[in-house]
């Protein structure tokens, strides 16, 4: 009688999903203080991903934009005020009082943002906070106060991430035969220039900013992430440009460094592009070992 070989028993995929499954339920939308993750290690991240995909899903559904709000938003004149240190900002706070703020509050209120660093493009979480037109932007770049304004709202926020910048005053600025300012990119394209700029990490500061501001802890990886990209961004616009270069080199150096999670390689490209360096390569990333990992959301 010919020996029977051991076959290993193969489970339809909905007996798998049922019983002991750690898998989310499934949620086409909802309310997503219901939806949630709890931390726990995994031999692989596919688990995870899977289940940060659901989430995600969730918040999509979840976005519920209001139909009236740009006659709710305020006038593209208020935002201007506001950056010059005499008009109120979101909630009627101005400019001094919310770059008093403390950093848990920084981190837990999320209107503010579009007003230190406005932006030409409607706000998709909080599409009620102002725009940047033509006409005000063309005011903010020849406006000294707003400048300085602007130069300070960008240390709160390094330092709000563990990071910080200095400046160095004898590098010189090229100017054309008018007298303004020429960005030096363009004048040396070839060689690596010197910024009047630099940003780097604050060994004193940045371990304890790291769970906040650095770890994956949201379905799209970090929300603060999301106001990099939006600085990025402003500085460019507000011709701040050698402060946003500045800054994108120093997350590329935390990139390089491992002191970044493997998720935020997306996050690197977007960043590149937003600081204007489409061209520039993105460095190897350093491997670090893997901790546990979490998502929650609230």
């Amino acid at each position: 009688m010919p020996s029977m070989k051991a076959t290993k028993s193969v489970r339809s995929v909905s007996s798998r999903r049922s019983g002991q499954s750690r898998r989310l339920p499934s949620r086409s939308c909802g309310d997503l203080s219901q939806v949630a993750m709890t931390p726990r290690r995994t031999k692989s991240a596919k688990n995870f991903r899977r289940g940060r995909k659901r989430v995600m899903v969730a918040a999509m559904n979840a976005k519920k934009p209001s139909p009236n709000t740009a006659a709710e938003r305020p006038p593209p004149e208020a935002l201007l005020a506001f950056l010059r240190g005499v008009g109120s900002g979101p909630e009627n706070f101005d400019l001094e009082q919310i770059l008093r703020w403390d950093f848990d509050r920084w981190e837990n209120q999320h209107n503010y943002i579009q007003w230190l660093f406005p932006t030409d493009e409607e706000s998709e979480y909080h599409p009620e906070a102002p725009v940047l037109t033509p006409e005000v932007q063309e005011e903010m770049l020849v406006d000294p106060q707003v400048e300085d304004n602007l130069v300070r709202c960008l240390e709160k926020f390094l330092s709000f991430l563990g990071l910080d910048c200095s400046f160095d005053e004898d590098i010189p600025v090229i100017t054309d035969i008018s007298g303004n300012s020429v960005h030096s990119r363009a004048a040396a394209p070839e060689e690596e220039r010197k910024l009047p700029v630099k940003v780097f990490k604050n060994l004193e500061t940045f371990r304890s900013r790291r769970v906040d501001c650095w770890v994956v802890n949201c379905p799209e990886g970090n929300h603060n992430w999301f106001r990099i990209s939006r600085v990025l961004v402003s500085l460019r616009l507000l011709g701040l440009i050698d402060e946003a270069e500045a800054f994108y080199l120093c997350l590329e150096s935390l990139w390089a460094a491992g002191d970044l999670p493997g998720f935020a390689v997306h996050s690197m490209r977007i960043w590149r592009e937003s600081a204007g360096l489409e061209k520039r390569p993105l460095p190897k990333r350093q491997k670090r070992p893997r901790g546990p990992c979490a998502c929650v959301i609230s």
